[in-house]
């Protein structure tokens, strides 16, 4: 985990998005990247919610400590999110679920290029 993913992982959930106790914290996505970063932030002692298209990873979260876990971080609306972490890698641009975060909140999001 302390690798080139456990690193990556580590700086969007804790040195840019401030990850720590009792944060109520969302992560979109959890491939390698997200799951490293779902498991960093429930070891900070953080609520943590996930989106997740794949129906098998979803039915594993109760495994790595999540709280809750939907196909879309929108249907946590009503949690207060603190802090919402997109670990997909897609060319999309604005971030899902933004509008979910609350007043004040953090958003954190990996960065990759893309070529055709």
């Amino acid at each position: 985990m302390a690798t080139d993913a456990g690193l990556t992982s580590y700086h969007a959930m804790v040195a840019r998005g401030g990850a720590k106790k009792g944060m109520r914290v969302g992560i979109i996505g959890l491939g390698g990247l997200g799951y490293i970063g779902a498991r960093i932030a429930v070891f900070k002692g953080a609520e943590v919610y996930a989106a997740e298209l794949n129906p098998e990873t979803r039915a594993r979260a109760a495994e790595i400590g999540l709280t809750g876990v939907a196909e879309s971080i929108t249907e946590f609306a009503d949690k207060d999110l603190q802090l919402i972490v997109d670990y997909r890698i897609t060319p999309e641009g604005i971030p899902e679920g933004l509008d979910r975060l609350r007043k004040g909140g953090v958003t954190s999001r990996l960065i990759a290029l893309y070529e055709d």
